[in-house]
């Protein structure tokens, strides 16, 4: 019988085979069936155990981590499958650390926590043809006036909310332009989750589908008063100093697709 995990990928690959005319009116059942099976899949089907006990990193003189091949990394990345159509993997982060609030350019992305809790805030991208002919939404005055080169880095998002989920939670998903940004953090100690996303990123710069990382910027209003359907305003930054990212082999059952 094939292990969950590589009915996982099998599943991800039906789901996400953007190469068949028929995927894109077949997305939501295959959808439906990938996260059923992401649902059932704990720590012990990828061969991993909890991780309790963490050497801290070494600490800069303005208390930031140092980032060295001595230092041990906030979070650690265990590629189980890559494929043409989608990447699978599982993300190991340090309690207390996180990974920064970041996109998934035109990617859909199912997230399953196998260990620990991890707290999700995301956001939905604006979506401009939604609009019509309208114009995107005007720049609000900030807190601290930007330059232009920093207006020209914002992206318009509205809210999606903060999930606080674990391993007794459903999978949480991300679509093109819902929940398409969002930062993860590990509470309350260590956490893992394991990441379907489709398509890859593209790290060589071929398109756009690269990972970009993003703060939020402040309008003059009280944040207080934000509804949850008003603009919200992220800007593109680079990669944070505190975040990077090692790997380690995956233990679990072979995966073949």
């Amino acid at each position: 019988m094939a292990a969950l995990v590589e009915k996982i990928a099998k599943q991800a690959l039906l789901t996400f085979d953007f190469a068949s005319p028929h995927w894109e009116r077949s997305l939501k059942d295959n959808f439906g069936k990938l996260t059923s099976f992401m649902n059932q899949l704990t720590y012990r089907d990828v061969n991993i155990e909890p991780r309790t006990e963490e050497k801290q990193p070494r600490r800069s003189l303005r208390g930031r981590p140092v980032s060295s091949q001595d230092d041990p990394a906030p979070v650690t990345y265990m590629p189980i499958c890559n494929h043409e159509f989608f990447t699978m993997g599982i993300f190991l982060v340090k309690g207390g650390e996180r990974i920064p609030l970041h996109d998934h350019p035109d990617m859909h992305g199912v997230c399953k926590v196998l260990y620990g809790t991890v707290s999700i805030r995301s956001y939905n991208r604006l979506d401009p043809s939604a609009n019509g002919t309208q114009p995107p939404p005007p720049l609000p005055d900030f807190d601290t006036p930007l330059p232009p080169w920093q207006r020209n880095s914002l992206v318009a998002c509205t809210a999606n909310g903060q999930l606080q989920l674990d391993e007794n939670s459903e999978a949480c998903v991300l679509e093109p332009l819902r929940g398409n940004l969002h930062e993860i953090v590990a509470v309350d100690g260590p956490a893992a989750f394991l990441d379907v996303l489709a398509p890859p990123y593209d790290h060589d710069g071929s398109t756009d589908r690269d990972c970009h990382y993003y703060r939020p910027v402040t309008p003059v209003k009280d944040p207080a008063q934000l509804q949850e359907d008003d603009v919200h305003w992220l800007m593109r930054i680079s990669q944070p100093r505190d975040f990077w990212c090692d790997a380690e082999p995956y233990p679990g059952p072979s995966v073949s697709v």
